[in-house]
């Protein structure tokens, strides 16, 4: 806003109409030109309508872009002059997913994932932009801000944003980014914002902000609040940075969220901050595993048996569902996340409980015994002779139902008997006593 009391020279006719025109505009919901030298170019506000290069601007005229919104603005439009009708809410969402309730503030799609195009080589980012509106388009304007913190909570800093794009119904307009039939109902299209996403990551920024507004065929303002684009210079979800989202990420963003037990950080991820908010938490992790449900047709089970997880566990796939519950993760994204864990979960959890043979066999002087358990029960380990006499006995305790496979989990033994000697070359046996399950197996010392 241009500020009178600060200038102490003497305005000019031409400049005094040219600043009224300037903020009248702004009433009627006129967004600054950034493209254009003309009534409502950012740089004549920016100069109080005195330092500026006046030469250089039209104070004549307004652009396209002003005179198609007044067109039909309810001050300027004679149809709308004196008639009373119902606004039908206009409806817009970014990649398909919801951008806002207008004035209500609240944003229902929650941080939108943004990912690169890298099918041309150099990264490309564009955004999908459905608009509809019963009561028909008339034209919509995308603001993005063009410096930090350009905007705090409902308000913003109007110094630092500009008119990023818009879409149109008058055809004329060539600076318009995509036109639509006047009074038409619906509209969408993609729009490139990489200049915008180049910028934000310059800046260190993972996150670009933007909003909305927007004027339909009668004369009905509709603006949204600010939303987020949550910038990945990969895949949305590959947390490793190998190019897919696997299994891999799921552990990666479960050792970088924050350890409630001990309130310390176990390992510090930046990348693993998916959603934009500055911590890793299990929304990040939600996120992940929506993104590997979207792109493997495979279900979970099979996933399970095709990659390596030597990390991940039952009981961390269980612990990762009580804390999406707790948190009460209702979008569409989230939903399909956790949908994918208890699919997870499902292939992480035996159908029968067994005894599997022991690795390396024969072996010098350790080897590993792994089993799994369809349910949760007190397991020992009973080592036995050609004779029968017991050399060893391993009590593990309980453990919960899951597979115990890999050296972490399986049972080991280090080739010694109960008096803490190696044992001579030769057949033994090792039996699994789980619950009433009971099975046993022979193995090889061969020294």
């Amino acid at each position: 806003m241009v500020r009178l009391a600060e200038f102490d020279k003497t305005w000019s006719d031409e400049i005094v109409k040219t600043t009224i025109a300037h903020e009248l505009g702004h009433v009627f919901g006129l967004r600054h030109d950034f493209s254009e030298q003309v009534i409502m170019s950012y740089e004549f506000e920016k100069s109080g309508g005195v330092l500026g290069n006046l030469a250089e601007l039209d104070g004549e005229r307004f652009s396209e872009r002003s005179k198609n919104w007044l067109s039909v603005h309810r001050d300027f439009s004679n149809y709308q002059f004196g008639h009373i009708s119902v606004d039908y809410p206009m409806a817009i969402k970014v990649n398909n997913q919801p951008f806002g309730l207008g004035h209500t503030g609240v944003s229902p799609g929650g941080v939108i994932h943004l990912a690169p195009d890298t099918s041309t080589g150099s990264p490309q980012y564009k955004i999908n932009i459905q608009v509809s509106d019963p009561d028909g388009l008339h034209q919509v304007e995308l603001i993005a801000p063009m410096l930090k913190n350009a905007c705090c909570g409902d308000s913003y800093n109007a110094s630092k944003y500009a008119l990023a794009k818009y879409l149109t119904a008058n055809a004329s307009d060539g600076n318009a980014e995509g036109h639509f039939t006047s009074n038409a109902q619906n509209w969408k299209g993609d729009i490139d914002i990489t200049k915008w996403v180049e910028g934000s990551l310059e800046r260190g920024e993972k996150e670009l902000r933007l909003f909305f507004t927007a004027i339909d065929s009668r004369g009905n303002i509709f603006t949204t609040h600010w939303g987020s684009l949550c910038i990945s210079q990969t895949l949305v979800g590959d947390v490793t940075g190998d190019g897919k989202v696997t299994i891999q990420d799921l552990v990666a963003v479960s050792i970088a969220m924050f350890d409630e037990k001990d309130h310390r950080i176990r390992i510090i991820n930046i990348d693993a901050d998916v959603n934009c908010d500055g911590k890793v938490s299990i929304e990040d992790l939600v996120i992940v595993a929506a993104a590997f449900s979207a792109g493997t047709a495979a279900p979970a089970p099979a996933v399970v048996r095709q990659q390596t997880t030597p990390h991940l566990t039952q009981e961390d796939v269980e612990h990762w569902l009580t804390l999406a519950e707790q948190t009460d993760l209702t979008d569409a994204t989230s939903i399909r996340g956790i949908r994918f864990l208890e699919q997870l979960l499902a292939a992480l959890t035996p159908k029968e409980t067994a005894l599997l043979a022991n690795y390396p066999n024969p072996f010098n002087p350790e080897t590993w015994i792994p089993y799994q358990l369809a349910q949760s029960a007190d397991v020992t380990v009973m080592i036995y002779g050609v004779d029968g006499a017991v050399v060893r006995g391993l009590d593990l305790g309980h453990q919960r139902a899951g597979m115990y496979h890999t050296r972490s989990r399986a049972a080991y033994w280090d080739g010694r008997n109960v008096q803490g000697e190696s044992v001579a070359s030769g057949v033994y046996f090792y039996t699994l006593k789980a619950g009433d399950f009971t099975a046993t197996r022979k193995m090889l010392i061969r020294k």
